[in-house]
Parts: C-alpha cells; sequence; structure tokens
C-alpha cells in the first residue's frame, strides 16, 4: 500500500508517494530534494472514513434527471 506525503518546502509543496517499507522514516523530495518524514502510522488500521453531515436520509432528495428522457437531442 503507498501512502501520500506532502514537502514541507514552502516553494515546493509537491506531494509524493511513498511505499509501506518507508514508513516512520525521512526520504527525500524528488522535486527538492528537502527531506521529508514519513508519519509511521498504523497500516494495520485504515483511517476511517467521515459520516457526512447533515444528512440523515437520502428519502427528501429530489433526482435532477429523470432516466426515461434523453438528456441531449440531437437534430
Amino acid at each position: 500500500m503507498v501512502a501520500a506525503v506532502r514537502c514541507p518546502n514552502p516553494k515546493c509543496r509537491k506531494f509524493m508517494l511513498v511505499e509501506e517499507a518507508d514508513r516512520g522514516k525521512v526520504v527525500a523530495c524528488l522535486i527538492c530534494k528537502q527531506s521529508i518524514k514519513v508519519p509511521a502510522g498504523n497500516p494495520a488500521a485504515p483511517s476511517p472514513v467521515p459520516e457526512p453531515v447533515g444528512l440523515e436520509s437520502t428519502a427528501d432528495l429530489t433526482p435532477i434527471f429523470d432516466d426515461d428522457e434523453p438528456q441531449f437531442k440531437m437534430d
């Protein structure tokens, strides 16, 4: 599994992907060579997905398009 880290250099701030084996290590940014400390994290426990706020039920939502009608008219 890979993880995304962001370069701390304010002039760079690029994201890069690091391998699971690099967790807890220091790697160099591929663009500016700034040292980046990869968070150790817990690879066995994935981060929880936040619940949507304010949507208890989707029953009151109205569809925007009717699936039976074509969306575009061709002449």
